[in-house]
């Protein structure tokens, strides 16, 4: 019996790690990792395992058109990789903006995120 398995990516998430460790390793062809063969990459026993579906969440940072174009980019490969694409969109908040300064990226980690899956 074949098992299937779908992958949900992060897409800010995804972006800003793979962002820290090109800066440490000065690498940046991670930054266009496919996603469906990351998956099939992951899974334990291919013979009992299938990969079915990719998700990918993210939104457009429009504020700064290359990477906009970039990321428009990666996005239209990923579709042509088979991903399902879910876009949100980032929210101005003030009252975030305080708890980012007094608490780091966490917090606005935290609320873009929950702006991408909620939305």
């Amino acid at each position: 019996m074949v098992h299937n398995v779908a992958m949900l990516v992060d897409g800010y998430n995804l972006y800003h790690a793979i962002d820290n460790h090109c800066h440490i390793k000065q690498n940046h062809s991670f930054k266009w990792v496919n996603l469906w063969k990351l998956a099939e990459l992951l899974i334990c026993d291919n013979k009992k395992q299938a990969v079915t579906a990719v998700h990918y969440f993210s939104a457009y940072a429009e504020w700064k058109p290359e990477a906009y174009a970039r990321h428009r980019t990666y996005v239209n490969a990923l579709k042509h990789a088979g991903a399902t694409i879910h876009l949100g969109n980032f929210k101005k908040s003030h009252a975030c903006a305080s708890h980012v300064e007094h608490n780091g990226m966490g917090m606005r980690k935290k609320k873009q995120t929950l702006t991408l899956l909620f939305n």
